[in-house]
């Protein structure tokens, strides 16, 4: 192919005071800012129709086919990468461009915007006369500077500074744009009366009017990846968390689209993959990034919809409030989207997503942080998180979230500390019902309550109740779909429960315990360990040190007769409670009867639920069925004690009166006999 040639407008821009800043800050702080300087140059350039040609050095040069636009990105980028404590000066000019194969640009316009640019001061757009004459009489002021000589290039030429823009400059960005822009207004004046949106323009794929309808109308799966925190402090990144998060409980409200979790988007924080890379691996039609700033109580939300499998964007918009309506601003984020990609929303999911509360700014920054302290999984973070939660609380005690984050701590100590507070679950069901009661329609209260019903209550109808009702809120939560994969699993309903488990690692594809999980329940329901090992084998994958993976494979290689490798496994394996019961069910099933006996003394030096349990099942792999029964009698039992109906390798213990009269107790069906299972 030859190079052609084609009239465009040029735009370069270029940070003021470079190498200073970045002496001053170190090349590791300098390298972040300039990182986010460059996303937000970049947004602006899609935004307003460009196409970026390549990095200047510490700039851009990106190619418009209106002038007008390319003015309008300048000043658009300029008063973002203020906000960063940047200053950045830019140059615009029109002529012939020598447009490559490879997409490179070359020729004098090329070099005259360069020179252009070189001429402007900090914070000044500066054009030559060729796109002054252009604009003339467009709404555009211009102060003409004279004419300069420009390094390099033949004759002076005569530079104008723009002085202000026209006022319905927003009707610059591209005509698709427009079109989604406005139907966007109109459902936000419907569900928001009265708040202050700012839009920042918008972006079409170079050289197209409109977004593609085939490529908008067939997402029906999307990913959020972390909104980048553009506020030129990383102690805010926080919040930029946060609103991610918002971002995606709102999206997850639309029972059309399924949303992938926030613990797998996170994943990509940082990340230099490209967009259709991380599409494939998440298995999505489409991405939403975008970035977020804040400045006190004011904060901006820009997102932009991509579809993955072409990397063309499809919608864009900034959004502008008062921190007190920020939920308020991603619902409307979330409508937009939904306008986008073509889904009618349904009167529920209108009038949920409506409902989106004001907070107060204090109590909902003190949420924010106290769940960024609780998603470090640490004791420190546990209670920093608590403290913080609480504080919430009384700040804003009308608002659910706080009650909601309250229970996830509480129960989050209580299932991974070694020595919990005695009434941790109480508070945490306090919290949820608090929760629920401000918020009748919040789809994690429901799945929380569930989870609480099915594994410390054993109320079974009421817990496949609010399972589903949490699902039919929010058919994007992984945790709900696996945990009510969990109860049908018990009621041998096992094809159900491997739709769900399967539902759960497509909704949250990078958290290895869904996976483990699933190997689970083929070799707890149906006993089929080759699917159980291959399953296993996938959750390592994901995560090679993740413990369950291991643990799940040993199973499913055990069920296989594989005891020596199984052992094996376990024996590399970090210490953990669920290792140690393996452990000695498969020392006790290989012959190793003194290494199982071992094991039975350390769990009965220490008695607590799960010991007592651990102890059921590797005396039942010794035989003794005596003793099995003596730990079944403990209390208060384990919350794992029901699946004891469907646990493999628990031989003929499963056909014990003892077994059964307790299944019973609970309201169970009794298990299949022992002779009947595959593995058992």
């Amino acid at each position: 192919m030859k190079s052609r040639r084609a009239l465009a407008t040029v735009l370069f821009t270029d940070i003021v005071g470079s190498t200073e800043r970045a002496t001053r800050m170190g090349d590791r702080a300098w390298r972040e800012l300039l990182a986010r300087h460059h996303r937000v140059v970049r947004e602006e350039i899609r935004r307003w129709g460009g196409e970026e040609v390549t990095e200047a050095g510490d700039g851009f040069l990106a190619v418009f086919d209106s002038s007008a636009r390319a003015i309008a990105c300048a000043h658009a980028a300029r008063d973002r990468v203020g906000e960063l404590g940047l200053e950045i000066r830019c140059g615009v000019h029109m002529g012939q461009l020598e447009r490559q194969p490879d997409g490179s640009a070359g020729g004098i316009a090329v070099h005259v915007g360069a020179r252009v640019a070189g001429e402007a001061g900090p914070g000044q757009v500066l054009v030559t006369s060729a796109v002054r004459d252009a604009e003339t009489g467009s709404g555009f002021g211009f102060e003409d500077l004279g004419s300069r000589a420009l390094k390099g290039v033949d004759r002076a030429w005569r530079l104008f500074r723009v002085t202000a823009l026209p006022d319905d400059a927003e009707s610059l960005a591209p005509r698709g744009w427009e079109r989604l822009r406005r139907r966007a207004r109109t459902r936000r004046m419907a569900v928001v009366a009265g708040l202050a949106i700012l839009l920042a323009g918008g972006w079409a794929a170079y050289r197209s009017a409109a977004p593609e309808p085939a490529l908008a109308g067939g997402i029906r799966s999307l990913a959020v990846l972390p909104l980048e925190n553009l506020s030129g402090d990383p102690e805010q990144d926080y919040f930029a968390d946060g609103m991610t998060e918002a971002l995606i409980t709102e999206l997850s409200k639309i029972g059309e689209l399924r949303i992938i979790s926030r613990t797998s988007s996170m994943r990509f924080v940082g990340s230099d993959r490209s967009l259709p890379e991380i599409a494939e691996e998440l298995g999505v039609a489409g991405i939403v990034e975008g970035s977020v700033v804040r400045d006190g109580n004011r904060v901006r939300i820009t997102a932009q919809l991509i579809h993955a499998g072409t990397d063309t964007h499809l919608w864009a918009e900034s959004y502008e409030s008062e921190l007190a309506d920020v939920l308020r601003v991603q619902s409307e984020v979330a409508s937009a989207i939904a306008s986008a990609i073509e889904i009618a929303l349904t009167p529920a999911e209108t009038a949920r997503l409506a409902a989106s509360r004001r907070v107060d700014p204090v109590a909902y920054d003190a949420y924010l942080r106290g769940s960024v302290s609780l998603n470090q999984m640490t004791a420190q973070g546990f209670e920093r998180g608590l403290d913080l939660l609480h504080e919430a609380v009384e700040r804003d005690p009308g608002n659910p979230l706080p009650y909601a984050g309250l229970a996830r701590g509480y129960t989050l100590i209580a299932s991974h500390t070694g020595d919990p507070p005695p009434d941790a679950f109480e508070r945490a069901r306090a919290a949820y019902e608090r929760a629920l009661e401000l918020d009748p329609d919040f789809a994690e209260a429901h799945a929380a309550v569930a989870e609480r019903k099915l594994y410390l209550e054993n109320d079974w109808a009421g817990a496949e109740a609010s399972f589903r009702r949490a699902l039919e809120l929010n058919p994007n939560l992984p945790g709900a779909h696996a945990h009510y994969g969990w109860y049908l699993n018990l009621f041998d309903r096992q094809d159900e429960a491997l739709a769900e488990m399967e539902e759960a690692i497509e909704v949250d594809p990078l958290t290895p315990l869904w996976r483990a999980w699933l190997s689970d329940l083929y070799s707890f329901g149906l006993g089929d360990y080759a699917r159980a090992e291959e399953a296993a084998r996938a959750a390592i994958e994901v995560d090679p040190d993740f413990p369950w993976g291991h643990a799940s494979l040993a199973v499913a290689l055990a069920g296989q007769g594989k005891h020596a490798e199984a052992i094996e496994i376990l024996e590399r394996t970090p210490p953990t409670p669920y290792r140690e019961l393996a452990l000695g069910q498969f020392y006790a099933a290989s012959g190793r009867t003194a290494d199982a006996r071992a094991i039975v003394a350390e769990l009965a030096a220490e008695p607590n639920p799960l010991n007592a349990l651990s102890l059921v099942i590797i005396h039942s792999a010794l035989g003794e069925h005596d003793e099995a029964a003596r730990w079944l009698a403990y209390e208060p039992p384990h919350p794992w004690v029901p699946w004891l109906r469907n646990w493999p390798f628990v031989g003929s213990f499963r056909d014990d009166p003892r077994l059964r009269e307790r299944l019973e107790r609970l309201g169970l069906p009794p298990s299949r006999p022992a002779a009947a299972r595959a593995g058992s």
